[in-house]
């Protein structure tokens, strides 16, 4: 079996009636999904001349140390059920990993709906995301020094000052992603809900925006926040004095992002209820590609030796020489191999959501102490989150 882009509506029909079964939505929501993440995004298995299993790859980015690194999304994998239990799903994400790598994509991310098929393809947990849920008078911080601007229904998702906002917010956290058209839209145009978009202006620019979908129940609703940026305290509060506004016809404001949160920090008060909804996993697709293109802590001059074992992606196995100086990595083959390492292992270390001491626990990592203190350095930087999901 190979993996196929999917040309043409019978395709689409096969694939959509796949993943209809496997999620339990009715399959006439399929074209409208498909479209919004693209026909050429759909890629399926077949067998038998019938589809066996499919996907979506979502291209965009993810954020470390700072900089955007080339990542692969995946989402909608579905196995049509006479094809399970044949290692048909693992079939279809390690070739997915594969393209993804031949295409230039160094790193691919995605939310799991069962782990153990996705480390099977050399994906680890790797990141949070978190829910932060407060009731309105919760939100009240006082803050109106800011203007706040409402942006024309339907020009949002092209606005290029919320994106330019979002590049900077988004680059400080690690795990956020560099976000795509597919994303983009489901920040702006979710499905089945209606947003509005609100800026607000600093002295000279735009320094934040709130994305808000209010609905409501019989006697009161929920505020969700489909997207919560701001570059600085008085922006946060601000964001947040806004969502206080709708105390009279809401009970609950949610929204999705890390812990700790920049918003949360400027309440005036510490009940701020902070959980974790979902892991994402990430696999690094090509290893040489991701070490070198993300950023690190600007003030080390570090090497680190590293021996990698890949058992999907031998392309990505053996040793490197990872060099750190003024916050860039030069990645060479070769040294001594000090931190031997699994792939999977080594993407929890790559996010900062492990520690290279937990992976040695884990039996996943092995080296002396002198070589985790240099790993732990390298890879420091705040804890992996995502905002996002898709």
């Amino acid at each position: 079996m190979t993996l196929l882009e999917v040309p043409d509506d019978a395709g689409r029909a096969e694939y959509a009636a796949v993943a209809a079964h496997a999620f339990g939505f009715p399959v006439a929501d399929a074209p409208d999904w498909f479209a919004r993440a693209g026909h050429e995004n759909l890629r399926v298995l077949r067998a038998d001349e019938r589809v066996a299993a499919g996907l979506m790859v979502v291209p965009m980015g993810q954020f470390f140390g700072g900089r955007s690194v080339p990542c692969l999304g995946v989402a909608g994998v579905a196995v049509s059920p006479e094809a399970r239990g044949a290692g048909v799903a693992t079939r279809l994400m390690v070739e997915t990993v594969r393209q993804a790598r031949a295409s230039g994509f160094a790193l691919s991310t995605l939310y799991p709906a069962t782990v153990q098929l996705y480390r099977r393809a050399g994906y680890a947990r790797a990141g949070a995301r978190n829910v932060i849920e407060l009731t309105p008078n919760a939100a009240e911080t006082g803050a109106r020094d800011l203007r706040v601007s409402r942006v024309v229904a339907g020009a949002a998702e092209e606005d290029a000052e919320l994106r330019s906002v979002y590049a900077r917010f988004a680059a400080r956290r690690n795990g956020f992603l560099d976000r795509g058209p597919y994303v983009w839209g489901r920040v702006h145009r979710p499905r089945n809900k209606v947003t509005e978009t609100f800026k607000l202006h600093g002295e000279r620019s735009v320094d934040g925006y709130v994305v808000v979908n209010h609905r409501m129940g019989d006697h009161a609703g929920d505020v969700l926040v489909q997207d919560l940026v701001a570059l600085d305290r008085r922006a946060a509060a601000r964001a947040l004095e806004l969502l206080s506004g709708y105390g009279s016809v809401a009970t609950v404001i949610r929204w999705w992002g890390g812990a700790p949160d920049l918003f949360t920090e400027v309440l005036p008060e510490r009940r701020h209820p902070i959980a974790v909804t979902d892991y994402w996993m990430l696999r690094l697709c090509d290893v040489e590609r991701a070490l070198s293109m993300r950023g690190y802590p600007a003030p080390l001059d570090l090497a680190l030796d590293l021996d990698v074992a890949d058992d999907c992606v031998p392309e990505n196995a053996g040793r490197y020489v990872l060099r750190v100086r003024d916050g860039r990595a030069t990645v060479t083959r070769g040294g001594s191999g000090a931190l031997s390492i699994d792939v999977r292992a080594l993407a929890a270390l790559y996010t900062g959501f492990h520690d290279a001491r937990t992976l040695v626990d884990l039996g996943e990592a092995s080296g002396n102490e002198s070589t985790l203190a240099v790993a732990d350095a390298v890879f420091a930087g705040r804890a992996p989150a995502m905002g996002d999901f898709f």
